[in-house]
């Protein structure tokens, strides 16, 4: 007796452990649960171990410090499944070209239904959702979410493409440090100067002014008491003054009605005198 190949009379068939996403969730900010790229990707293989991950740079600019990828899943057939694409520049990552990489990977795979929306108990209605979680798919189950490609396509595929690259291993994705995707990268928050006297807020300007003028981050109104602390008072100036002779010589005047004067009162004087 001869068992077709499809056959489903073998009994002695292992199956494989399902993957648990649960498992593997991390809360970010809010509370929310989120499941990185490295998990996805485990789940992607352990579901579909002969399909491909492929990733691009499409964009890599040193002098601007930024890069884009794309990345591209084909199943077992050449197919294209789903494609992703992710910037990120220096201000959010220091390896931004690897995060960029990793961050395409994600997108892609959330689109095969592998991130965020992969199960209804962890739908976030009420926190919105994450940049690489597909439309449409957020009340979605992962199989239906993540197959449209198979359903909306139909039939068999064509034969494996020739020269199609092989899959990437995992290991590549599953970095340590790893982080979560944004819809854009975000500049680090401004810190906010306090006066160092009364806690006041200072802006950077004011902050600075202070700094180069007090040695010390003040306000305005710490900066005139300690402007008038530091200035000495009109006594203590009086106090330090070196002590002046009492005895100056008489000076002179030179004023021309002084002169005038004076020449009138000798004249006088001399005919007073030859009276006598």
């Amino acid at each position: 007796m001869t068992i077709p190949q499809n056959s489903n009379c073998n009994t002695n068939t292992v199956q494989k452990p399902v993957f648990d996403p649960n498992k593997h969730l991390i809360a970010v900010q809010g509370g929310r649960k989120y499941l990185p790229v490295s998990a996805r990707v485990q789940w992607f293989r352990s579901e579909h171990p002969d399909w491909t991950i492929e990733t691009n740079p499409l964009t890599i600019d040193n002098d601007k410090q930024f890069a884009i990828f794309q990345a591209k899943i084909f199943n077992a057939d050449g197919r294209l499944m789903a494609m992703g694409t992710k910037k990120e520049d220096i201000k959010g990552f220091g390896d931004y070209i690897e995060k960029a990489e990793t961050g395409s990977v994600g997108r892609a795979l959330a689109l095969c239904g592998y991130g965020t929306q992969f199960a209804p108990e962890l739908d976030e209605v009420a926190g919105g959702r994450f940049a690489d979680t597909p439309q449409g798919s957020r009340h979605g189950d992962a199989a239906q979410a993540g197959r449209y490609g198979d359903s909306s396509r139909g039939g068999q595929g064509r034969g494996q493409r020739s020269g199609h690259p092989a899959a990437r291993p995992a290991s590549e994705f599953t970095r340590q440090d790893e982080q979560p995707e944004s819809s854009e990268t975000t500049e680090a928050p401004a810190v906010s100067t306090s006066c160092a006297s009364c806690d006041r807020t200072l802006s950077k300007s004011q902050a600075d002014f202070s700094k180069h003028n007090y040695g010390d981050a003040l306000c305005p109104a710490c900066q005139r008491e300690r402007g008038a602390a530091e200035s000495p008072s009109p006594a203590a100036t009086f106090a330090t003054r070196p002590a002046q002779s009492s005895t100056r010589p008489a000076q002179s005047s030179t004023r021309p009605q002084d002169r005038e004067f004076e020449s009138q009162r000798r004249e006088r004087l001399e005919r007073e005198g030859g009276r006598a």
